[in-house]
Order: C-alpha cells, then sequence, then structure tokens
C-alpha cells in the first residue's frame, strides 16, 4: 500500500510539472483593415516548450482567411533559447494587434526599394512590376515579423480584400 501511495504522488508530480512547460498562448480580437474592426486577427503560439513552439498568424474578413502565416515561434524573437519564457510569447504575440502595424499601401510602401536602402535590407517577394501597382491602387498593408530583425509586408487590396506579401525588409 505505501509503494501504491509513492507511485501515485510521482505521476501526479510528472503531470503537474508537464503543465508547467506549456507554452499555448492565443490572442483573438478584430483589427482596423479594410474599415472599423472589420477583420479578425488569431494569433496563436503553441508548444510543450517555447523554443520549440510553432506560431500561426490568420486575418479572416467575413468568415475568409485573407491571409495566413505558420513558423516556428524562436526566430522571432532576440531572446536566447534558454531563457525564452511564456511572458516573451505573449508581449510577442500582443504586439501584433497594434495600430501601426495597419496602414495604407501608399503610406507604408516605400517609392523605390533598392537591395540595401540605408540600413534596411529590401526583399521584393513580387516583381518590380506588381510592387508598382499595389503603390498606386487603394489598399491597405499590415506587417509582422518573420525574424527577430525581418519584416514581412503584406497588402490587401481593396478590390479583393486578399493578402500578398510583397516584400520583407529589416537589418
Amino acid at each position: 500500500m505505501k509503494y501504491l501511495f509513492l507511485i501515485i504522488s510521482l505521476l501526479a508530480i510528472e503531470s503537474w510539472g508537464e503543465e508547467d512547460l506549456s507554452c499555448d498562448y492565443s490572442h483573438e480580437g478584430s483589427v482596423p483593415i479594410f474599415g472599423d474592426h472589420d477583420v479578425i486577427l488569431l494569433a496563436s503560439v503553441k508548444g510543450r516548450k517555447c523554443y520549440e513552439a510553432a506560431l500561426d498568424i490568420k486575418l479572416t474578413y467575413k468568415e475568409r482567411v485573407i491571409y495566413s502565416y505558420s513558423a516556428p515561434f524562436k526566430p522571432h524573437v532576440a531572446t536566447h533559447w534558454e531563457d525564452l519564457e511564456l511572458r516573451d510569447v505573449q508581449e510577442y504575440v500582443d504586439s501584433l494587434f497594434e495600430g501601426y502595424r495597419f496602414t495604407s499601401c501608399a503610406e507604408l510602401l516605400p517609392q523605390k526599394l533598392s537591395p540595401i536602402d540605408g540600413w534596411n535590407y529590401n526583399n521584393l517577394l513580387v516583381s518590380e512590376i506588381e510592387y508598382s501597382k499595389y503603390k498606386a491602387m487603394p489598399c491597405k498593408s499590415y506587417t509582422h515579423q518573420t525574424h527577430y530583425e525581418v519584416h514581412r509586408l503584406i497588402v490587401f487590396p481593396i478590390s479583393n480584400k486578399i493578402g500578398v506579401p510583397v516584400s520583407e525588409y529589416g537589418l
């Protein structure tokens, strides 16, 4: 009987410890892309350990996915993998909802991208012709990190409301 109590106690402690290792966090809310908070942004990080967790970003408009992104979470923050905690995940995910990330294309897209523009490294994900079209058309944009020093710029043309990644920039 004494051994049975010991085994049950050890199993309880082991399962309690696994709960502490969870690095799951999600945030969902409406964001202003086409009008007054008309798009739903769902950002989540899931994994047993934060340095192994996966990041998912999904934007939906009228129940239709207009942009999605999935990648390992760790490269998005500069924290050493041994020091990565749930607090870092929460800060990153919550930052995806900050207002500066949502703007018009005319405000965010530079007139011309060069391979090296001052301290920014710019990489076009579409042709220069397509980039010029997005710059001229009425559209909205959103930006998020793909690495702790690199951001991805997504445009949402007003006509079809589907997100198109057009460039990545950073150090």
